[in-house]
């Protein structure tokens, strides 16, 4: 990989926000363009940490943390740009239902 073909993004919610680890793994997995995905995220069962990799998407819980955080790395053509903005529209799609 170089910087020319894939893009880090970083996403950061409140102490409020409660995500479905089931339905981001979903997500996650669905998008094939996504590498690894790393962070912590609250969910209805604690606090978790977030370890995504092509092979795998584990959920490990963790410390008390005051918001999620994560960030994704994604491989990106130029002729792709939008993958990144069909992810997020994706995401927040989780907290609409």
């Amino acid at each position: 990989l170089s910087a020319d073909n894939y893009l880090q993004k970083s996403y950061t919610f409140d102490n409020e926000t409660v995500f479905d680890a089931e339905k981001l793994a979903t997500i996650l997995v669905a998008n094939t363009s996504i590498l690894r995905a790393k962070g912590t995220i609250k969910t209805m069962e604690g606090w978790k940490l977030l370890n995504y990799t092509l092979t795998d998407c584990l959920f490990e819980s963790c410390f008390d943390c005051s918001k999620s955080e994560f960030v994704i790395i994604i491989i990106i053509e130029k002729s792709d740009i939008n993958k990144i903005e069909i992810f997020d529209s994706e995401l927040k799609k989780l907290f609409q239902e």
